[in-house]
């Protein structure tokens, strides 16, 4: 009984973890896409408080946003927002700064659901009086009208990354896309 049953596990052991390992290849669908799909952001409190980003919509504009005049925003959730609370931030000083293909930047948000099955990295202090950018992949939940944000890399005074490749793909695209990839290995541990 004992030699059947260890037969048995070397026979269907092997079996279950490919099956298994098959399912966990598939790609994550993403949510349909909402008005905005990517954003990048910088935030340094160091000497003065600034707080910039650019935001890429779903018809390629890349706009930037400025809220350094303004008292730190108040939201509940750093990784949850309405639509309302996106809109009102990424309005202050509003610029158009360029524009992608609307198919670029949908077919780079196609993308994301493979950047879903990565895991972030824990935080990790590398800087000091840096501040951090982050750059996140916006994630729209139509039922409820919010967005959720799906980190991608971030740098500064805490880095973190998302570990996988296709995050790591989707953060240069949209490093190159607002300029932002300049200096991209100070204060980056995971450049």
């Amino acid at each position: 009984m004992t030699l059947f049953r260890s037969r048995l596990l070397s026979i269907a052991l092997p079996l279950a973890l490919s099956l298994a390992g098959a399912s966990c290849t598939e790609p994550i669908a993403p949510p349909d896409p909402g008005a905005v799909l990517f954003e990048v952001e910088s935030i340094n409190t160091a000497w003065s408080w600034s707080w910039q980003g650019l935001v890429v919509d779903a018809d390629g504009k890349v706009y930037a946003y400025d809220l350094s005049d303004t008292a730190p925003w108040s939201y509940s959730d750093e990784d949850h927002f309405t639509a309302a609370e996106l809109e009102a931030k990424y309005a202050h000083h509003r610029k158009l700064e360029r524009a992608v293909p609307a198919g670029e930047a949908a077919s780079m948000y196609a993308r994301v659901g493979d950047a879903l099955a990565g895991t972030v990295t824990p935080p990790q202090g590398v800087c000091a009086d840096a501040g951090i950018i982050r750059f996140s992949a916006l994630l729209y939940d139509e039922s409820t009208g919010t967005y959720r944000r799906l980190l991608l890399h971030q740098r500064g005074d805490v880095a973190r990354t998302n570990t996988s490749p296709t995050a790591r793909e989707l953060y240069q695209w949209l490093a190159d896309v607002t300029a932002t990839g300049a200096g991209a290995g100070i204060c980056d541990p995971n450049a």
